[in-house]
């Protein structure tokens, strides 16, 4: 069984290197089948190989009852797209998010709500004030406004966003008799 799996996961498509997207979804969905035909025949009822095959598989009532091996929803939405439909478009994220949060039966919390803006592809301006309002010691914000530089999401007319929250957690630093000699960095 470990080997058959071994195999299964080495013989996954990896993205559209040659070929179309539909020629990519078409070895995508065959190798699903492979895994489904394994797990009918090669694993124990209720053995952690099965719930591995199950996972790789697809089927989203499994990722519902796997969801035991997840943290957080973001765990099974990261599932979800990996093994269900791994060239999801932008727009299709958020439902996958809602789905998530939903499968791993959580309530929203405030950070959520900025996880969401990011995956749903809002305004980097409106994501990282949400973020300041969000969290008082400026560290999420210093760290998202990096991320989001970092990453062409955030335009250079707002990198003096950036300096500003940047600046506004080096206070914050400067201020903590324990965090005063972190806050020289920045």
């Amino acid at each position: 069984g470990h080997a058959a799996l071994t195999e299964l996961l080495r013989a996954m498509p990896r993205g559209v290197t040659a070929g179309t997207a539909a020629e990519f979804q078409h070895e995508f969905q065959r190798w699903r089948q492979d895994a489904r035909r394994l797990l009918n025949v090669a694993f124990a009822r209720d053995s952690p190989l099965r719930d591995a095959c199950l996972l790789i598989s697809g089927d989203l009532d499994a990722l519902v009852e796997l969801r035991k091996y997840a943290q957080c929803w973001y765990e099974l939405l990261a599932a979800r797209i990996v093994y269900t439909n791994p060239l999801v478009q932008v727009l299709d994220v958020e439902s996958h998010c809602t789905w998530a949060i939903d499968a791993f039966s959580s309530e929203r919390t405030e950070l959520d709500g900025v996880i969401l803006a990011i995956m749903a592809d809002q305004d980097p301006f409106t994501i990282l004030q949400k973020s300041c309002e969000l969290f008082s010691t400026w560290w999420f914000a210093a760290h998202l406004s990096d991320l989001l530089l970092e990453t062409k999401w955030l335009p250079g007319q707002e990198t003096r966003l950036r300096e500003y929250v940047v600046s506004n957690y080096a206070d914050f630093l400067f201020c903590s008799p324990d965090l005063w000699a972190t806050g020289a960095i920045y």
